[in-house]
Order: structure tokens, then sequence, then C-alpha cells
């Protein structure tokens, strides 16, 4: 990190996903290098970890956000895969998060049901 960070490239220009595991874990590569975070909303619910935790602990690193269903088995589903109640809590904490969401799906049905979902919640 040393060879890539400072040099050129500022720290909060480079974010780190959480993958299946705390991002505490790595927090000490987050605040030694200043870097910022990309948070998986799948990868949380597939690692059973707090979506509003996370996000509340995170929030002022944040920079980009992958939104995602997931099951409980696979992740990378459209949103209409994500239990109602937990997509209301999703978007109810993400109220007012000015950063990017990438809706990371890997079809146009998933993207295109993803996009229905989340017009529904923004009421558009």
């Amino acid at each position: 990190m040393e060879r890539v960070v400072g040099k050129e490239i500022k720290g909060e220009d480079l974010s780190i996903e959480n993958l299946f595991y705390p991002l505490a874990l790595i927090q000490s590569l987050i605040d030694d290098f200043q870097l910022s975070v990309c948070l998986d909303i799948g990868h949380l619910v597939l690692s059973k970890q707090d979506i509003e935790k996370n996000v509340d602990e995170w929030r002022k690193k944040i920079t980009i956000i992958h939104l995602h269903g997931a099951d409980g088995e696979k992740d990378h589903l459209g949103l209409d895969q994500m239990p109602l109640a937990q997509m209301e809590k999703i978007m109810a904490k993400l109220r007012g998060y000015t950063g990017i969401v990438s809706l990371e799906v890997f079809s146009f049905s998933k993207l295109y049901n993803s996009m229905e979902i989340l017009k529904n919640f923004l009421d558009l």
C-alpha cells in the first residue's frame, strides 16, 4: 500500500470493499492509509452482519455502496429477491446518503427488476 497511496493517489480515492468478514478486521488498514469504504450490502446479508450497524459505523468513510439482492446462499440477485422488510430497513438507513450506489447485478432482467424496486422506494 505504501507504494500506491501517498504518491499520486490519495487514500480516500481508493475504496476497500467488505467481503465476508467484518470491516473492523481491516480497520487499521483503512485508518492508516485513509481509505474510503465500498459497502457491499449483499455481502453483509450473506455473512449475517448487521446492515444498519455497518452503515452507522462506516457512514463517514463510505463513498460507494454495492446494492443487490441476497437470499442467504447467493448474492448479486435482483432487489426483488430481498425480503420487503429487509429492503425497507436498508432504504431507511440509506436516506440522506449522497454517494454512489451501484446496482451490482449481472443481467438486464435483474437490473430492470431492481430499478423497479428502487422506483417504488424513491417515488419516481
